[in-house]
């Protein structure tokens, strides 16, 4: 991936018409994050002593801002799926939990995960749990393809960024060959290992994922995307400061986390993995909190449709 689209080129103007209310265009910024032209650093500190402080900072310029209060998408997901230490047992307990609350989510799995001990492929159980899930109605979502870890600049983990265009294209290919194998049905859905993504392969995925997520960390690796935002064909869903950290935040900001956001839909990040360390303890009171307000990821997959027509 030799150039860097730019991403005011990439965010589709008339899908935030249809599917976010845009109707202010004046602001040639309006995909960017308020204070989008700081830098990552401080943007992610904003965002970080913003929560802290008892104040959900907004995600949206005026243009795409809706009202306090309104209408919108609660989304979860749930990362590392399987995971590299702990057992499926765990995850199985953690599940039960979310199902005893009835909070749909979608759950990224990661299909040839080669992280020690790990050999690169799922067994048997892993593959019959996920079975059973999507009977229950759990969204699948794919949680990049290997896990391992590649070093993005000075600072930064990724996987999808080390990979050329064309590797993304094979490794897209191994998956849906893996899930069309295993009877399961192909995500539309990707979330970057370590909300590690960039222009260059957000635009070489775009075609297959109809919904890209990420993090704070998107903020250094990918820009100030504003959570909603199609960028090329993929909707852009991150969980930014504080609802990548969940279950911690609804300590300090209760139901703020939902009733001051700004946006159309917000996802609620959950690591099922650092929830079990936790035994638990936060985990169940934003369970109880979130129960009956959360909808199933097919819900933002038909909204976030293409339309008919779109190229």
């Amino acid at each position: 991936m030799k150039s860097s689209p730019a991403l005011p080129l990439m965010a589709d103007r008339t899908a935030a018409r249809r599917d976010l209310g845009l109707t202010d265009e004046s602001d040639g910024g309006w995909w960017k994050l308020p204070g989008g032209s700081l830098p990552a650093f401080w943007l992610r500190r904003l965002h970080q002593l913003g929560a802290h402080s008892g104040w959900v900072v907004p995600f949206h310029r005026k243009a795409l801002r809706q009202p306090v209060g309104g209408c919108r998408l609660v989304l979860v997901r749930v990362d590392d799926y399987p995971r590299w230490d702990r057992p499926l047992g765990e995850f199985l307990e953690f599940d039960r939990l979310l199902a005893r609350y009835g909070v749909p989510y979608a759950l990224g799995v990661t299909p040839f995960l080669g992280i020690e001990p790990r050999k690169g492929r799922l067994d048997a159980a892993e593959i019959d749990t996920l079975h059973r899930l999507t009977e229950r109605g759990v969204t699948l979502a794919q949680h990049g393809f290997t896990h391992r870890p590649h070093r993005w600049g000075r600072r930064h983990t990724v996987e999808l960024p080390a990979y050329s265009s064309g590797e993304l294209a094979d490794w897209i290919g191994r998956a849906d060959t893996f899930y069309g194998q295993s009877h399961l049905p192909p995500p539309a859905i990707m979330i970057p290992p370590f909300d590690g993504i960039t222009p260059e392969s957000l635009q070489a995925i775009s075609d297959r994922y109809l919904i890209v997520t990420g993090g704070p960390a998107s903020l250094s690796t990918l820009g100030p995307v504003a959570p909603g935002v199609r960028l090329n064909r993929s909707v852009y869903l991150p969980s930014y400061y504080p609802h990548m950290y969940a279950t911690d935040m609804y300590g300090r900001l209760g139901k703020r986390l939902w009733t001051q956001a700004t946006g159309a839909v917000i996802v609620f990040t959950l690591h099922w993995a650092w929830e079990v360390r936790d035994g638990y303890h936060r985990l169940e009171s934003l369970l109880a909190a979130l129960a009956g307000l959360v909808v199933p990821w097919d819900q933002a997959l038909r909204r976030f449709a293409p339309a008919r027509g779109d190229a």
